[in-house]
């Protein structure tokens, strides 16, 4: 990972700091953040890692996952510009959970200590991190809830409309991210072989199109047909 010099007025990531009206404490924000550039598929940390620093994503995407048995991942969510990382070890000394970039990325990094002392000066700040974990809460929940419930044809339905919903797509419909097989099961909680065969079935039904790695939503409303079993984040 590469280090470079970003200006919190210079980014255009919508993250917490950016609320921010003191013109001492930008200062202070610009004194101890440190910028990382990282390449596509680097981690940025990993579970039972001690935990240094919080940090906000400024570009580039980020899945954050948990490894369970046979060292098989699950991924709890994928994380975009201005979302915040590692705040699940705010109250432990390791990381539970692990972060790293599916794509070229650059993000903030804090020092804890700081982080946290910010937090206790700035209560607008920690209200808007309060609602952050609020509806992380809920969107785990409900993820949780499909996951038990749903089979693979309506988990592969609501993935791509996860998708849809958290990253739009072009002018052409086409998912404003580009996912492996593997991390699209990953995230979905099937596998990788199960995944391409609903996607081709999709796309024979006309309501995709797949296009190398990228997928082209053609029917919006007929894949929550599908999903309607279960509860859609948000």
């Amino acid at each position: 990972m590469n280090r470079q010099r970003l200006l919190c007025a210079d980014c255009k990531a919508p993250c917490l700091m950016k609320g921010i009206n003191d013109l001492e404490a930008v200062k202070k924000v610009e004194e101890k953040k440190t910028v990382l550039v990282c390449s596509k598929n680097q981690k940025i940390f990993h579970e039972d890692m001690p935990v240094n620093s919080i940090s906000f994503i400024n570009s580039g995407i980020i899945k954050v996952y948990k490894t369970g048995i046979n060292g098989k991942n699950h991924i709890i969510r994928f994380s975009r510009a201005g979302d915040i990382l590692g705040h699940r070890g705010l109250n432990t000394e390791y990381y539970p959970v692990s972060a790293s970039s599916i794509e070229d990325s650059s993000i903030c990094l804090f020092p804890k200590d700081f982080f946290i002392t910010f937090l206790g000066n700035h209560s607008r700040i920690a209200f808007k991190l309060l609602m952050f974990f609020s509806k992380e809460l809920e969107n785990s929940e409900i993820m949780q809830f499909n996951l038990a419930q749903m089979n693979v044809r309506e988990k592969v339905a609501e993935t791509l409309l996860y998708l849809n919903t958290t990253f739009g797509t072009d002018k052409n419909n086409r998912l404003n991210i580009t996912l492996s097989r593997q991390d699209f099961s990953d995230y979905a909680g099937t596998t990788k072989e199960q995944v391409s065969k609903i996607l081709s079935e999709f796309q024979s039904e006309n309501l995709i199109l797949l296009d190398k790695k990228d997928i082209i939503i053609n029917e919006l409303n007929e894949l929550k047909k599908i999903a309607s079993f279960g509860v859609h984040l948000s």
